[in-house]
């Protein structure tokens, strides 16, 4: 679960992937978790579940700024700090490429926020609250309230579709600047939009033999 703007995700597609062109838009209540998992769960893929958090009061609240900081105040968070953005990245050290992972503090909630919403603090490094392990229930717990238990109709439709409800929930906070380096999970998700918009990239399948992941 992460916080960004409901219903906004962008996808960036390879011309020459080989599986599919287009990521289907699917409303939440023409979904069965059968369909679910026939059509894209077993497939490997991608789609957008649209209305899928209309029982969220988080889309609603989480998007004033001063809300998010009233409730979580100076409750300390786990943030990853990088030059540029690029965290768990192949760079080049001392002439040759290694995996470098970013620094990570933990900070008050309310300085993280005034941070990445202050130009002139942007001007530095990048900081991504990207923390994972379950982080939702045990940094934001305060925050809880503002979603359904389980994640409300679309954690339902996940928990019936995957066999399980989410054995972790995290909350990720960040600006454009930070990326999520190339890589792939060996686990199902359900990425969750609140505020602003999420990139994709789905390179073609024949790049896989030569990526670093």
């Amino acid at each position: 679960m992460t916080w960004f703007n409901w219903n906004v995700m962008v996808w960036h597609i390879a011309p020459d992937h080989a599986f599919f062109r287009s990521i289907p838009e699917v409303p939440l209540d023409s979904l069965t978790p059968l369909t679910f998992y026939r059509e894209f769960i077993s497939q490997n893929r991608p789609v957008v579940i649209k209305a899928a958090m209309d029982d969220w009061a988080a889309c609603t609240l989480w998007s004033d700024v001063r809300y998010l900081s009233a409730v979580m105040g100076d409750t300390c968070v786990h943030v990853s700090i990088t030059p540029d953005g690029l965290g768990d990245a192949v760079k080049p050290v001392e002439g040759r490429p290694a995996f470098v992972k970013p620094w990570e503090a933990t900070v008050p909630f309310n300085g993280f926020m005034q941070r990445i919403t202050s130009q002139q603090a942007r001007d530095g490094c990048v900081l991504y609250l990207s923390h994972q392990n379950n982080s939702f229930p045990t940094e934001f717990e305060c925050l809880s309230k503002d979603v359904p238990s389980y994640g409300g109709d679309v954690g339902r439709l996940g928990a019936e579709a995957f066999g399980s409800f989410a054995e972790a929930v995290n909350l990720w906070i960040g600006d454009e600047r930070a990326v999520s380096t190339c890589h792939m999970d060996f686990y199902e998700n359900l990425y969750c939009v609140v505020k602003g918009q999420k990139v994709f990239f789905f390179p073609p399948k024949i790049s896989r033999p030569i990526s670093p992941d």
